[in-house]
């Protein structure tokens, strides 16, 4: 999820993604933050990211 974050930061939302995809598949405990940290603030409004967040759950 740190390097989800880098490419967050970047505006590379496919890598982004990609980087968040493996962090679920891996469970990440920080994939519980994707909803608060403002550094995903940039991916907020691809739709990606709440089909992501409903992955995650609450």
């Amino acid at each position: 999820v740190y390097v989800a974050g880098i490419y967050a930061a970047l505006a590379e939302h496919d890598s982004a993604f990609e980087w968040l995809g493996r962090g679920f598949e891996a469970r990440d405990d920080w994939m519980i933050y994707l909803r608060a940290d403002p550094i995903f603030d940039r991916l907020r409004s691809d739709p990606r990211f709440p089909r992501l967040l409903a992955q995650v759950g609450p």
